[in-house]
């Protein structure tokens, strides 16, 4: 027999609970969902408030961004006593030096959208794009639904299925021409061509 009892008002809908010590488990809200839409809430302002922060941090990284370009025409029109960009430069005119500038980040989030002016970039687009493996995107789904379609039809065993897996996974894993993202072979401006037009990302459409 419950000899003692906690009287509590629910967070959400205020209606009065009494609890036994024994179910006690420092609740704070009642029994009719008020718990779970609380989680719920609470999960939506978490993440409104994370959208927020990394769109902030976005913001931020172009502000950083445009005060370097600043910096960096000061050191073109000025000169330069860093070794290394005097190498990079060497006897070519500044003025006809491209520079490219990105927000690069971890997260693929908001990947390819302008903040101030400044393209945001996801690492793994970088990474596909220098080593040229954007055949390696393609749904495995996909192909092999097309693999199975090729065998017309018919009763498919555990070998045969298989057997399709590899021949898929051999088609995704070889690049055809189409996927070349350097046909003319690769160059920094090809390769910031790459990054600025987002291609890489057409071969899932």
């Amino acid at each position: 027999m419950c000899r003692s009892a906690r009287l509590y008002h629910c967070h959400r809908c205020h209606t009065q609970v009494i609890i036994c010590s024994s179910c006690d488990r420092g609740q704070r809200y009642c029994t009719r969902g008020c718990a779970a839409s609380a989680r719920l809430d609470s999960r939506r302002r978490a993440g409104k408030k994370y959208q927020s922060t990394r769109s902030e941090r976005f913001h931020n990284a172009s502000r950083q961004q445009r005060f370097r370009e600043r910096q960096k025409q000061k050191v073109t029109y000025q000169g330069s006593n860093d070794p290394t960009l005097s190498a990079l430069i060497g006897d070519r005119d500044s003025n006809k030096i491209q520079t490219h500038c990105w927000i690069i980040e971890t997260s693929i989030e908001h990947d390819h959208e302008y903040f101030e002016g400044f393209l945001k970039v996801s690492l793994q687009k970088i990474i596909i794009a220098l080593r040229n493996e954007r055949h390696l995107l393609r749904d495995m789904n996909q192909a092999i639904s097309d693999e199975t379609q090729r065998r017309k039809g018919g009763d498919i065993d555990a070998g045969d299925f298989k057997q399709i897996c590899e021949e898929a996974m051999f088609e995704i894993s070889e690049q055809s021409p189409a996927d070349n993202l350097y046909p003319n072979g690769f160059s920094a401006d090809q390769f910031a061509s790459v990054i600025e037009s987002g291609m890489i990302w057409d071969v899932l459409h």
